[in-house]
C-alpha cells in the first residue's frame, strides 16, 4: 500500500513554568492538562545536539545544510498515554528534496524509553532503537533506493514502529499507516514549513495530518507513560531541517512503571518460556498553582528496593541451545524513574530429533468470574520430526480454584516414541492474588 487515507527537581517543582505563591488545587486523578506555546516551548522542550532555537519565530532548526551534524527536541516530561493529547507544528523538509541530494529526513517519536533519547542517525531518521516506540517519519533520501531501499524516487511520510532490537541505521523501518510520496508536483514542500497535526485519543490510536492526508497507527503499551522526540541528522549530504511545535497540549504522567523484559524465543519469535519481567513503579502528585501545573518529586511506590534489577542469565531450555553470539547475562542494575521499559530477546535454536514443549506461568486475579484453562499456559509442543503437537496430546495434570489465592503448580506431559521413548515435562505456575 502506498497511499495514506485523505483527508522536576525538588518537592512541587514547578513543570514548565515558575513557581509562584497562590491558590493550589490537588489534582486527585491524572487528567493535568499542559499547554505548550512559543510562549514557553523552552520550559518544556530541551534543544539537544546541533539545534539552535529562534524564539521571534518559535522555529527550532534541527540541522543546518551543513553535513555530518544531528538536533533533536525532547520533552523534558513524560506523556499520560491513557489521556488524549494533540500536537499542531511545522516541519520544514528542506529546499533539497527528489534529485537534489538531501538527507536524510526528520522523524517524530514517541517511545518508552528515557526521558531525552534519541534514535539512530541517518538512515534511522533519529527513530529506529527507541524502546517500543511509533510516530512518523519524513524520509528525504530516496536516491538510489535510499536509506532502506525502497523502489520509489521520491521523499516519502510514512507511520512507523520500532524497538531495540532493530540497531544502527541500516534496519527497515517497520512501516505503518500508508505512505505518501512526496512528488514535487503535487506536494511543492521544498524549503517551505508546512504544517502538520499529531491527534492522539488515550485508547492506543494515533494519526497525523499532513498535506490532506491522514496516517493512522495503533501504538501499544499505550497504559505506560511516552516520551516524545523529534530529530534530524545529515551525513555526506545535507538539508536545512526545521520543527515549529504552535500548541501541544498534554497530560505530564503521574504514574510510571519502569521495566526490564527479557524473552526466550525460538528463531520465529515465538515464545517458548516465561518471560523474567523485573519492574519499578513510581508515583508522583499534580497540583495546580494558580491554574500552572506543579508536580512532586517521583517516588518509589512499588516497595524498598524494587528498583533495584537482579541479573540475569539466559536459561537452559530442554530441547533449545542458544544461537549464535548474542547477551544471554543481564547485569544487575539500579532503574529510576526516567529508565524506560526495556525489552530483550534471547534467541533459540530447536536441537533436531529432540521434541520440545513449552510453558508459561500467569497470574489470575480471584473472583466469581475468574476463569482458568490449561490453553492459557500452554505455548506450544514439537514432536522429534518438527512437527506442531496440538494441546488435546498433551496430558495436563493439575487443578486451578480461581476463588482461592494461592500458587498452583499446573504439569504438562507430551509422551513421544522413539528408540527408547521418552517423555517431556514442564511446569507452569498459576498465581491467583486477591482481588
Amino acid at each position: 500500500m502506498r497511499e495514506a487515507t485523505d483527508s522536576a527537581t525538588s518537592n512541587a517543582a514547578l513543570l514548565g513554568a515558575n513557581l509562584t505563591q497562590g491558590t493550589t488545587q490537588p489534582v486527585t486523578n491524572d487528567n493535568l492538562s499542559v499547554t505548550v506555546t512559543k510562549d514557553n516551548f523552552l520550559q518544556w522542550f530541551k534543544l539537544g545536539g546541533d539545534t539552535t532555537y529562534d524564539a521571534s519565530r518559535n522555529t527550532a532548526t534541527l540541522t543546518p545544510d551543513i553535513g555530518g551534524v544531528e538536533g533533536n527536541i525532547t520533552l523534558k516530561t513524560k506523556i499520560n498515554a491513557n489521556d488524549a493529547f494533540v500536537l499542531h507544528g511545522t516541519i520544514n523538509l528542506g529546499s533539497k528534496l527528489q534529485d537534489a541530494q538531501g538527507a536524510d529526513g526528520i522523524g517524530i517519536a514517541f517511545h518508552h524509553g528515557t526521558v531525552g533519547e534519541i534514535g539512530s542517525l541517518g538512515g534511522g531518521i533519529s527513530v529506529l532503537g527507541l524502546p517500543t516506540s511509533s510516530g512518523y517519519v519524513f524520509d528525504t533520501w530516496p536516491i538510489d533506493g535510499g536509506d532502506h531501499h525502497d523502489s520509489n524516487v521520491d521523499s516519502y511520510v510514512s507511520g512507523f514502529h520500532s524497538d531495540v532490537d532493530q540497531k544502527g541505521q541500516d534496519s527497515n523501518i517497520r512501516y505503518d499507516g500508508g505512505f505518501l510520496d512526496l512528488d514535487p508536483t503535487k506536494y511543492p514542500v521544498a524549503g517551505k514549513a508546512m504544517p502538520f497535526t499529531v491527534t492522539y485519543d488515550g485508547n492506543g490510536h494515533m494519526r497525523l495530518d499532513y498535506l490532506g492526508h491522514t496516517f493512522s497507527i495503533p501504538v501499544t503499551d499505550f497504559q505506560d507513560p511516552l516520551a516524545l522526540s523529534i530529530g534530524a541528522s545529515t551525513g555526506l549530504d545535507s538539508n536545512l531541517q526545521t520543527v515549529s511545535v504552535d500548541s501541544f497540549t498534554f497530560d505530564p504522567a503521574q504514574n510510571n512503571t519502569v521495566s526490564r523484559t527479557i524473552n526466550y524465543v525460538d528463531k520465529s519469535g515465538n515464545k517458548i518460556a516465561s518471560s523474567t519481567v523485573q519492574s519499578a513503579i513510581y508515583r508522583r502528585q499534580g497540583t495546580l498553582v494558580n491554574g500552572q501545573p506543579t508536580c512532586t518529586d517521583w517516588q518509589l511506590a512499588s516497595g524498598a528496593n524494587s528498583n533495584n534489577f537482579a541479573a540475569v542469565t539466559a536459561p537452559t531450555i530442554a530441547g533449545y541451545s542458544i544461537e549464535g553470539i548474542q547477551p544471554t547475562y543481564f547485569d544487575s542494575t539500579t532503574v529510576n524513574n526516567d529508565s524506560g521499559q526495556l525489552s530483550y530477546n534471547v534467541v533459540y535454536d530447536k536441537v533436531l530429533g529432540q521434541a520440545t514443549l513449552n510453558v508459561q506461568d500467569s497470574t489470575i486475579v480471584a473472583g466469581p468470574t475468574a476463569q482458568w484453562s490449561a490453553s492459557q499456559n500452554f505455548l506450544s509442543a514439537v514432536d522429534q520430526n518438527g512437527s506442531a503437537v496440538d494441546l488435546s496430546k498433551v496430558q495436563v495434570s493439575g487443578s486451578v480454584k480461581t476463588t482461592d489465592p494461592g500458587t498452583y503448580p499446573i504439569t504438562y506431559t507430551y509422551i513421544y516414541t522413539d528408540t527408547s521413548g521418552k517423555a517431556v515435562t514442564k511446569t507452569a505456575n498459576v498465581t491467583v492474588v486477591p482481588s
